[in-house]
């Protein structure tokens, strides 16, 4: 059993060297051979799906096309929400460390500097929330295009 584990990890670690190089037929062969090597069932069908997707995106152009934009896009989005997120905080933060310019607050400190400072603030909180919320079912469509995950590496974000 340990010598059967042993390669099938072996397996997989020669497909994901493959696929760093680009040798798309490469790795479909790892895999299948992956899932030739292992008596488990889930492992079997986990390597084989690899296996299938690596083959068809070597072989279909059209295919390889369509995967190489989705994973574009979620690239984008991803990078988007990061980005929002980071303008929501500094935003967060202008709000808490200047309370002085809120309305109703002690120490209210009045006039247009604290009008400004609260716009300002809220410039920065109502995009960076609005892009966070539409990015959020993009990415969840174009992450699920049922491609499987290499089997040997970690689970992917």
């Amino acid at each position: 059993m340990e010598l059967n584990r042993q390669l099938f990890r072996a397996y997989a670690g020669l497909a994901e060297l493959a696929f760093r190089d680009g040798q798309l037929a490469r790795v479909a062969h790892f895999y299948y051979a992956a899932a030739h090597s292992t008596s488990d069932p889930a492992l079997r069908r986990r390597a084989q799906s690899e296996a299938r997707y690596y083959e068809r995106l070597s072989q279909d152009d059209d295919y390889l096309e369509a995967e190489v934009r989705r994973i574009t896009w979620l690239h984008h989005i991803r990078q988007m929400r990061t980005m929002a997120g980071g303008i929501f905080f500094r935003g967060l933060a202008g709000r808490r460390l200047d309370r002085r310019t809120l309305p109703g607050c002690a120490g209210h400190r009045a006039g247009a500097d604290g009008v400004i400072r609260a716009g300002v603030a809220w410039a920065f909180l109502q995009p960076a929330l609005a892009t966070a919320a539409v990015g959020a079912p993009g990415n969840r469509h174009l992450s699920d295009s049922g491609a499987p995950h290499p089997v040997g590496s970690a689970a992917r974000a």
